[in-house]
């Protein structure tokens, strides 16, 4: 089916399997050709669609800001107030994805990101060896600067909320991420954690370096851990050679590890009651044994925030092995999001156009 030319707006039912490939950096054009997906009453499960991994992302994050301005809905209506009474939003994307067209915000010079209850995380690494010896010094002196650290079960180094928001900001502004972890920019994430210092958010962190027991040893700030496997995802092989690139690097049991026993049972309490009260998931998948990653966030305390390092199996030509790095960032209830002024030029390059 030639996606191109047909209207947004057409629902074709009845159909069940879809392959699907025209992207859109706006939220509501992805959610008008969602309806070229097929839609067959009664058999859901047996609809297939084949799509980019760049388009998955895109859809499960509408989905999760569209479930958020749901459940604001809910809570205006609990209120028994309109929409000039209370303050509506819709969760803003990191990585570029905008709400509709400029034209239609009416103020298209402005581009405002939050990082509220969400997970940030590098999937792809520079293989030129100058840029990973460049992060490899720094993380070299900021891992000492730490102090004593203590070594979980799994031998994974964590400082536990001794780490203040600055240092962490200072960090990450300093290191070189590849474009391809776009919504891992390391100078949006230092502002943002800055800007939430500023009211008193963000600013106890703990710093786990992640270790696996059965990986190759490797060195990181003077403290030697397993290195983490992952392996590599070819959507584009032309880059093979200059990119390695991962689908996920953070492990689901990894956000806990800064969670106490009362928080750990909350978050697994939330993610259950999430299930139940969701007919499609319990009909079809038993009772989760562990909380979800938004439930973790959601029970971290405002001030305190979790950056995960891993030394990863894979090597550049010098032999150093890349390291990524994760930021799990708590539900703020006065979020501060960072804003940024662009031009003309900015915008046509992150709208595609």
């Amino acid at each position: 089916i030639g996606g191109d030319k047909l209207s947004r707006g057409l629902t074709l039912e009845g159909l069940s399997v879809s392959y699907y490939l025209r992207t859109s950096r706006m939220y509501d054009t992805l959610l008008q050709m969602g309806r070229w997906f097929g839609y067959r009453p009664g058999y859901v499960d047996l609809c297939r669609l084949y799509t980019s991994e760049e388009l998955r992302e895109s859809y499960e994050h509408i989905t999760m800001a569209t479930e958020e301005l749901r459940q604001e809905f809910g809570q205006m209506a609990d209120r028994g107030m309109s929409p000039s009474e209370f303050g509506l939003r819709v969760r803003s994307h990191p990585a570029g994805l905008m709400i509709t067209a400029a034209g239609k915000m009416r103020n298209g010079t402005r581009m405002t990101v939050s990082y509220s209850g969400d997970i940030t995380e590098t999937i792809s690494f520079e293989r030129e060896p100058s840029v990973n010896r460049r992060n490899h010094e720094r993380f070299d002196r900021f891992i000492p600067s730490l102090g004593p650290s203590e070594t979980d079960p799994s031998g994974n180094h964590v400082w536990r909320r001794r780490v203040s928001g600055a240092d962490v900001a200072d960090l990450l502004e300093e290191l070189v991420v590849h474009p391809g972890s776009r919504k891992a920019r390391g100078d949006h994430l230092a502002r943002y954690i800055r800007a939430q210092n500023g009211i008193g958010g963000l600013t106890s962190w703990t710093v786990a370096l992640i270790s696996n027991l059965r990986g190759t040893a490797v060195e990181l700030g003077g403290l030697t851990v397993g290195a983490v496997r992952r392996a590599q995802h070819l959507p584009d092989h032309s880059d093979a050679d200059t990119v390695y690139r991962i689908r996920r690097l953070v492990s689901p049991t990894d956000e806990m590890i800064d969670l106490i026993d009362e928080q750990r049972k909350r978050a697994l309490e939330r993610t259950v009651r999430q299930h139940e009260d969701d007919p499609e998931a319990s009909r079809h998948r038993g009772s989760p044994t562990r909380p979800n990653g938004p439930n973790i966030r959601r029970v971290r305390g405002t001030e305190n925030g979790l950056l995960l390092l891993y030394p990863l199996q894979e090597l550049d030509v010098d032999g150093l092995p890349f390291v990524g790095f994760a930021a799990s960032f708590p539900n703020a209830e006065d979020d501060t999001p960072v804003d940024y002024v662009v031009n003309s030029v900015y915008w046509q390059e992150e709208l595609g156009i």
